[in-house]
């Protein structure tokens, strides 16, 4: 937990420290994930209602979570992959801690916006915009130099292997779809003939 927090002040050394001595926690990191959905579910729930639209009858968790920790899950899977043909040095395990750790910014943001969402009228919604600006520059440049230390990559090439990993990230979303088609139609076309067969 303190090497976790570290990031945040000494986040070169932090993420140094996790390459040279197979430091940090994977079980901090699935932690740090779940509380990234569970941060996306209390800014919609949690959130002044003057700053929120939430609405019982469309709101999914399951759509949240999809786009919370299932988006940093594929962008793990898919960057380990693009890196690992680009002769990158991260492991899958220092990847995962890497992406979790820089994550910590978005969730103390995404709590404090909840407090003060609650608090703020709407026209010093200003406010809300620059904090979450803030945590996502901040989570970024966490990203980036845990990135170039355990892939030991430099600037030009981390961004190449980035945009490859973003590219790759919406292949896999692609072929998830398809076969999710794929397996539904299948499905559909089994219990029509097991239907056909009974009738």
């Amino acid at each position: 937990i303190k090497l976790m927090l570290n990031t945040l002040i000494h986040p070169f050394l932090t993420f140094e420290e996790i390459k040279e001595k197979k430091q940090g926690s994977l079980i901090i990191s699935l932690v740090i994930i779940g509380l990234f959905y569970v941060t996306a579910v209390m800014q919609v729930l949690c959130g002044g209602f003057m700053f929120t639209q939430y609405d019982p009858a469309t709101f999914n968790s399951i759509w949240v979570l999809l786009r919370s920790a299932g988006l940093v899950i594929l962008w793990i899977i898919s960057n380990w992959m693009i890196c690992t043909l680009m002769q990158g040095k991260g492991t899958m395990r220092e990847i995962t801690i890497v992406t979790s750790y820089s994550l910590l910014p978005i969730i103390i943001e995404r709590l404090i916006h909840i407090v003060l969402t609650n608090v703020l009228l709407p026209n010093e919604a200003m406010f809300l915009t620059g904090l979450e600006a803030v945590g996502i520059g901040f989570a970024l440049f966490l990203l980036i130099a845990g990135l170039i230390k355990i892939h030991d990559f430099e600037m030009p090439r981390l961004i190449w292997t980035s945009l490859l990993s973003v590219g790759w990230m919406a292949v896999l979303v692609f072929l998830i779809i398809l076969v999710g088609m794929l397996v539904q139609q299948m499905g559909g076309f089994v219990a029509t003939v097991f239907l056909e067969l009974i009738s």
